[in-house]
C-alpha cells in the first residue's frame, strides 16, 4: 500500500514574518530540549503547535526528532507535512528518504534521494543515503559512483570512504578498494572495521597485510563537547548568549572538537558586542583545526564585517572546499583563475547563492574584461534578461558549458583576485540598467503625482535567515503618515496576501502581475525602480538591485546583518546611493521605521520628481 504523499495535505495559509519568527522560536527551544535530553518534551511541544505543524523547518526537525526515537512513521507524516508547506524543501525529502528506507521502502527511499539531489546536486547526505539504498537493492556499480560522489564532496567523510571501499571489494576490485580505505583510515585511525577490510583488499590482491599509513589518532573529543556545540549554537540562536558562553566556558578546548567550542564562544561574544574577544575566539579556533574550510569561512565574515577586507576575502576563499562550491569545482575541466594574463582567454564566471550577490559582484565582470579575457558569465534566470540589456561586456548564460574557455572563477572570488579594501571597491553606479521601452510604459502607468517610494517586505524563505530579514509590511506605516508620501509594492511571488490586511489609513499600490508574478524577474522591477523616487526594504536583493541602478535606496538591517552591511555604518561602500537603517535591538522594528519616516521628509525637500534612469 503506497505510503502517504507530500501532496495529501493542503497547502498552509502564508503566514507573516512575525508568525515566522514565533514558529521558529518555538522550534529552537524544542531543539535545545532535545540536547538536554528531553526528546519526548521536544517532539510534544512541536507536535502540538498549529503554527509549526503548518512551517516547512518545524516539521523537519520533529520528523527527525521521531527518526532520532526509532519512530519511523510518524517521521514520515512530519516530513510529509513540511513538504506540503514547502516542496523545495531539500532536508525534508533526504530525510524523508531515510524514514521510508528504514520501512523497508527502498524503492521509494530512492526516489526521495534523487528529488533531494535534483534540488541540491551537491548535498552530501542525498548522494551517500542513495548508495547505501543501491547496496541494499544489489545494485552495486551504481551504490559505487553514489558513494564515489559523497567521498569527492566531502573528502573528510570517513563512512563516505570506508563503505565505498567495502563496495569495491563486494564487486571484487581489491586494487581500487585500497585508496578510500586508506582515506577512511587517515581519518578514523584504528578503527577496526576499516582496518579489517583494509586487510582485506591486501590478502585478496596477495600482498602481505602491512601495517596502515602512519597516523595519529586524533585526541578523543572533550566529554560532551558534540553536545555542548550542538545546544550552544541553539542557545546563540534564541539569544540566550551569556548561556551559550558559560556552556561553551565549561568545556576542554582541544582539537577539532575545542575549535567547534571556540566557535561558539566567538558567536556569543560577537552578539554581546565583545568583538575583540569573539575574534580572538575565532583565531584560536582556526589553530586547533585549520584544515576546517567551514570554520574559516565562518571567521571570513566577522573580518568583513569588521572591514578588514584583506584578510576576509582571503579567508571566504575556504568556501570553495564546501559541498555546495565543490561539486562546482570537479565539473570544471578548465583551471581555476588565480590571477594569470587573461590577454585572449576565455574565462567562464560560475555563479553563487541569491540574486543580491549576482548584482553585488556582477561590478568586477567589467575588469575582468579590461584584462582582455572574453567572459562568458553564467545567472540566475531570473536576471538573465536584465543583465542582457546592461553595458558589460560580457555573455550571458543560464547553464554552465562544459568546456571552451580556459580559466574558471566564482563570482564572488573576483573580489579577492583584484585586492579589494574597502578604498578599491568599483563602486561607480550605475552599472546596470532598466531597458528604456519597459522603463517609459511604468513611467506612464504610474504618473508623475506624489512622492513614489517603493517598498518590498520579505525575502526568499529558503534563506537560513529569512525571519530575520523578512518583516511584516504593517511596519511600513508610519511612511504613509508622510504628506506626499506613495507606497509602490515592488513584491513578487511571496508575502502579498499582506497587501490584504494593511492597517488602518495604509495604503500600497499594487502593481498587478507584471510585478508579483515577475513573468520578467528582475528586470520588471528595474524598470518600475527606473520611475521611484525612492526605495525602501528590508529585501537585500530590491536593494542590491536599486544600488547597482545607481537608485536611491534605504535599507532597514537587522540588528546583525550579513557581512556586506559590515557594523555601524549609515552608508555602504558598495552603493553610494544606499542608506542603512539599522536594529538597536534584534526583532525590534517600530525605531527603525520611525527613523525612516523622520528622515523622508529632508530626503523629499532634496529630491525633484523620478525620471527615467
Amino acid at each position: 500500500m503506497p505510503g502517504p504523499q507530500a501532496n495529501q495535505t493542503p497547502p498552509a495559509p502564508e503566514r507573516t514574518p512575525d508568525e515566522e519568527h514565533a514558529v521558529l522560536t518555538t522550534v529552537y527551544r524544542a531543539m535545545d530540549m532535545a540536547w538536554t535530553g528531553r526528546v519526548a518534551d521536544a517532539i510534544r511541544i512541536l507536535s502540538s503547535d498549529p503554527g509549526a505543524r503548518r512551517q516547512a523547518f518545524a516539521c523537519t526537525r520533529l520528523g527527525m526528532l521521531y527518526l532520532e526515537t526509532g519512530k519511523p512513521q510518524p517521521a514520515l507524516d512530519a516530513f510529509a507535512r513540511a513538504l506540503a508547506a514547502l516542496p523545495d524543501h531539500a532536508d525534508a525529502l533526504c530525510n524523508r528518504g531515510v524514514a521510508l528506507q528504514r520501512l523497508g521502502r527502498l524503492d521509494e527511499a530512492l526516489a526521495a534521494y534523487d528529488a533531494t539531489l535534483r534540488l541540491e546536486p551537491a548535498n552530501v547526505m542525498a548522494h551517500f543515503n542513495r548508495g547505501n539504498v543501491l547496496r541494499l537493492m544489489n545494485r552495486l556499480p551504481e551504490a559505487e559512483a553514489a558513494l564515489a560522489r559523497a567521498a569527492a564532496l566531502a573528502p573528510k567523510f570517513a563512512e563516505a570512504h570506508f563503505n565505498r571501499g567495502v563496495l569495491l571489494l563486494m564487486l571484487r576490485r581489491p586494487d581500487a578498494a585500497l585508496a578510500p580505505l586508506d582515506a577512511a583510515l587517515a581519518l578514523r585511525p584504528g578503527v577496526a572495521d576499516i582496518v579489517q577490510a583494509r586487510a582485506a583488499a591486501l590478502q585478496a590482491l596477495g600482498r602481505p597485510v602491512t601495517p596502515p599509513p602512519p597516523g595519529r589518532p586524533p585526541p578523543p573529543p572533550p566529554q560532551g563537547s558534540e553536545a555542548a556545540v550542538g545546544r550552544g549554537r541553539i542557545l546563540v540562536e534564541l539569544g540566550r548568549y551569556d548561556e551559550a558562553l558559560n556552556l561553551a566556558g565549561r568545556i576542554p578546548r582541544q582539537g577539532p572538537a575545542g575549535a567547534a567550542v571556540e566557535m561558539v564562544r566567538a558567536a556569543a561574544l560577537w552578539h554581546l558586542g565583545r568583538i575583540e574577544e569573539a575574534v580572538a575566539a575565532g583565531e584560536a579556533a582556526l589553530r586547533l583545526d585549520p584544515g576546517n574550510a567551514e570554520l574559516h569561512e565562518e571567521f571570513a565574515y566577522y573580518c568583513l564585517k569588521l572591514g578588514d577586507l584583506a584578510r576576509g576575502l582571503q579567508e571566504y576563499e575556504f568556501r570553495l572546499e564546501r559541498p555546495h562550491m565543490r561539486l562546482r569545482v570537479l565539473a570544471q575541466n578548465a583551471p581555476l583563475w588565480r590571477g594569470e594574463d587573461l590577454a585572449g582567454k576565455a574565462v567562464l564566471v560560475l555563479p553563487e547563492q541569491g540574486h543580491g550577490d549576482t548584482l553585488q559582484f556582477v561590478r568586477y565582470l567589467a575588469p575582468l574584461a579590461e584584462r582582455g579575457a572574453r567572459v562568458t558569465a553564467v545567472v540566475q534566470p531570473a536576471l538573465l534578461t536584465l543583465l542582457k540589456s546592461s553595458p558589460l561586456p560580457v555573455t550571458w548564460t543560464t547553464e554552465i558549458p562544459a568546456d571552451g574557455h580556459d580559466y574558471y572563477v566564482p563570482l564572488l572570488s573576483l573580489a579577492e583576485r583584484f585586492g579589494t579594501r574597502l578604498d578599491t571597491i568599483p563602486a561607480e553606479v550605475p552599472y546596470l540598467a532598466a531597458d528604456r521601452e519597459k522603463a517609459s510604459a511604468w513611467a506612464d502607468r504610474l504618473g508623475d503625482e506624489g512622492f513614489k517610494v517603493g517598498i518590498a517586505w520579505q525575502g526568499n524563505p529558503n534563506h537560513p535567515a529569512d525571519h530575520l530579514r523578512s518583516i511584516a509590511l504593517r511596519h511600513y506605516a508610519p511612511l504613509v503618515a508622510v504628506p506626499g508620501v506613495r507606497l509602490v509594492s515592488l513584491q513578487a511571488l511571496r508575502g502579498l496576501t499582506q497587501l490584504g490586511k494593511l492597517p488602518a489609513g495604509m495604503a500600497v499600490e499594487d502593481l498587478g502581475p507584471r510585478i508579483s508574478d515577475n513573468p520578467e524577474g528582475m528586470a520588471e522591477i528595474a524598470a518600475v525602480m527606473a520611475n521611484l523616487d525612492l526605495v525602501v526594504t528590508s529585501d537585500t536583493s530590491i536593494a542590491h538591485l536599486a544600488g547597482a541602478l545607481g537608485r536611491p535606496v534605504w535599507l532597514a538591517l537587522v540588528a546583525d546583518p550579513d557581512w556586506r552591511w559590515m557594523r555601524e555604518r549609515g552608508e555602504s561602500p558598495w552603493y553610494p546611493t544606499m542608506r542603512l537603517f539599522r536594529q538597536k535591538k534584534p526583532g525590534d522594528w517600530v525605531p527603525v521605521f520611525g527613523e525612516i519616516a523622520a528622515a523622508l521628509p529632508a530626503h523629499m525637500a532634496e529630491r525633484s520628481p523620478a525620471r527615467l534612469a
